[in-house]
């Protein structure tokens, strides 16, 4: 969704139809965060069987896998928020978002989270598939707040013309 929503809200944006860029950042995060949602319930409901598939005679791999599985899974409905905005970034000319908000969740959320889940309960994978969605959390919470400020900035300056105010 990254390099799908970059390309087309590029497109747009050269086009100077700033409506249709901000229509596909949405879009697209409906379309990702719906599919997050649909794989995060099947995979409550299916981490063994989805497992199985993998890793057939080894039980303790299977189990394991499962608890990382089942908490590691909800990173798919905020992951397809960063992502998209990471597009929209890119197609901003704005990279360097992007880059800010993924060092700072792995720097702040993912590694340590990761390391003291490990540290303080080591006989389970719950905690630790925890540090992933949290840091896409951080990552989208960022998003949202550049987003927003990007956007004030832009309509302080020039009011934005829409697609259809432009006709």
């Amino acid at each position: 969704m990254l390099s799908a929503v970059s390309t087309i809200c590029a497109q747009n944006i050269g086009a100077k139809q700033y409506g249709r860029s901000h229509k596909t950042l949405f879009t697209a995060m409906k379309i990702s965060v719906g599919f997050g949602i649909l794989f995060t319930i099947i995979c409550q409901f299916q981490g063994l069987e989805i497992l199985q598939l993998f890793a057939k005679e080894d039980l303790i791999v299977i189990l394991f896998g499962v608890q990382y599985l089942r908490v590691y899974v909800f990173d798919c409905i905020f992951a397809g928020i960063h992502f998209c905005f990471s597009g929209y970034f890119c197609a901003c000319e704005k990279p360097v978002i992007s880059f800010l908000h993924n060092i700072l969740s792995i720097t702040l959320v993912r590694i340590p989270l990761a390391y003291l889940a490990s540290t303080f309960w080591p006989e389970t994978l719950y905690p630790i598939g925890l540090a992933s969605p949290f840091g896409s959390l951080l990552s989208a919470i960022i998003c949202v707040a550049a987003y927003r400020i990007i956007e004030h900035k832009e309509t302080a300056v020039v009011p934005p013309l829409t697609d259809s105010a432009k006709k």
